[in-house]
């Protein structure tokens, strides 16, 4: 039972800190998510933990993954997106690293997925560069 407390209290923790982090009072957020003016409220006071049962819609609403809602540290791909920029040199970097955890439609992937991951995205832009490379020598 202390796990499962545990593993709530981590889940909770970092749906409050989406919430602050977007400036949403209590209420306001109950509102806007449809969950209800005292949903944060009772959740704090330990008398609901619907917020278990509302992962999916609190993942879409906050655009990360549920997976990332239950265990944290994962790759956020809107991190790495600015002005409809995605650095690749960044997320391949992120898939590197082995202290952050890859999921699939949020479903951890395997140590060997991964790894067939990073070769394959290595191998792309290998390949891309050859097709750039290619297109730059047309247009000198």
């Amino acid at each position: 039972m202390k796990i499962l407390d545990e593993m709530h209290r981590n889940v909770l923790k970092r749906i409050l800190e989406l919430k602050d982090k977007n400036n949403y009072s209590d209420a306001e957020f109950g509102r806007v998510t449809g969950l209800g003016e005292k949903a944060i409220d009772n959740w704090k006071r330990g008398a609901s933990t619907s917020y278990m049962k509302n992962l999916d819609k609190l993942a879409d609403f906050f655009n990360v993954s549920s997976h990332y809602l239950l265990y944290g540290n994962i790759i956020d791909l809107s991190e790495f997106q600015s002005e409809n920029k995605i650095d690749i040199d960044t997320i391949l970097k992120q898939l590197e690293d082995p202290q952050v955890a890859t999921v699939f439609n949020g479903t951890p992937m395997s140590n060997t997925a991964k790894a067939m991951l990073i070769k394959s995205f290595k191998k792309s832009i290998e390949n891309m560069k050859i097709i750039e490379n290619k297109e730059n020598k047309k247009s000198e």
